[in-house]
């Protein structure tokens, strides 16, 4: 059984981040800066390597990446906590 501990974001330029197994890599989460402040969480359907784009459902959009981070985080720990 996996556990969120298993996880670490990634930051990347330009503002998108990611959430990502610790082994191997799989993508559980994304935040994307679409604009200046604008920023949209998705959490993905499947644990894959290389997800695709279809897997993610948006969680919302936000204007502080810090938001969107937490409200990933308390998607998943009650995900992983069932």
């Amino acid at each position: 059984m996996m556990d969120l501990a298993d996880y670490e974001w990634h930051y990347y330029s330009g503002g998108n981040c990611a959430l990502k197994r610790r082994k191997y890599g799989g993508v559980l989460a994304t935040i994307i800066h679409n604009n200046q402040g604008i920023y949209e969480a998705a959490i993905n359907r499947k644990d894959q390597v290389y997800p695709r784009e279809e897997n993610f459902i948006s969680v919302g959009v936000f204007n502080d990446s810090n938001e969107a981070q937490a409200v990933i985080n308390q998607i998943l720990e009650e995900k992983f906590n069932e």
